[in-house]
């Protein structure tokens, strides 16, 4: 049950950051309260003892899968996903680099383009230069 909420756990923070990068915040806050409850683990005055070095790795290792190895691929897994389907040039191109552009069918720079080569004689004017 612990792992299905630490799983749960790391795919919403997954989604938050995804939607938004001001989910950064929560992957903050979880952190920091996992961080601490981490640090209480290791205290000494806790009611069990401090747990031994293997079985706090064990708790570490655990907590780093499920809230920051787990949300990363999640969150790359959409960005491929993403890739391969909005792979068409569209009305949001403008935004986007001219080198990502390239990699778009049916871009119109990539068809206007013409390759040129050493010596060649260029004029550079603007689009609204007639």
């Amino acid at each position: 049950k612990w792992w299905k909420w630490l799983i749960l756990t790391g795919f919403a923070l997954s989604a938050d950051i995804s939607v938004k990068y001001v989910g950064l915040f929560a992957f903050v806050t979880i952190g920091s309260a996992v961080a601490i409850d981490l640090w209480e683990l290791l205290d000494i005055k806790r009611p069990g003892g401090a747990l031994s070095l293997p079985d706090f790795t064990k708790h570490f290792l655990a907590r780093a899968f499920g809230l920051i190895i787990m949300p990363f691929l999640f969150y790359l897994f959409w960005f491929q996903v993403h890739f391969a389907i909005l792979n068409r040039s569209g009305p949001g191109d403008d935004f986007m680099s001219p080198e990502f552009q390239e990699t778009l069918s049916d871009n119109v720079m990539l068809a206007n383009s013409l390759e040129i080569n050493y010596y060649d004689s260029l004029t550079i004017r603007h689009k609204e230069t007639k």
